[in-house]
């Protein structure tokens, strides 16, 4: 039979992970969706600790500013659906992607673009 592939079509599931400098122009489209995205993610050290900052590269930190301006285009916020088994570092993260403009509540920073539910895959 040979080395066939086996592609499942269905709901929710994930594409194939996106470099997070490629995701920013595919942003838009993809909004409300389940992506998997590649990059850098960082605890965030400002706030109570209940979302991570995702980058395309290490050491990013958040702008922390409630000026959506202040926010990079191509970096994400991610709110994990269990923060215990997310871990920082290099990393192919999926969930539910929105772009626009978020503010979130306990620290008034916004975001241009969010991802919720996420999971380290």
């Amino acid at each position: 039979m040979g080395a066939q592939k086996r592609h499942r079509r269905g709901g929710d599931r994930a594409p194939p992970a996106v470099p997070i400098a490629a995701y920013a122009a595919q942003a838009q489209a993809r909004t409300g969706k389940v992506v998997r995205v590649d990059g850098w993610l960082t605890p965030v050290a400002d706030g109570p600790g209940h979302y991570f900052l995702l980058s395309p590269a290490a050491g990013a930190r958040d702008p922390a500013s409630a000026d959506l301006a202040a926010w990079p285009r191509d970096f994400v916020r991610v709110y994990p659906k269990d923060a215990r088994r997310i871990r920082a570092g290099k990393v192919s993260v999926s969930g539910r992607l929105f772009t626009g403009a978020f503010t979130d509540e306990s620290t008034g920073h916004t975001a241009g673009a969010v991802l919720i539910d996420a999971v380290v895959v």
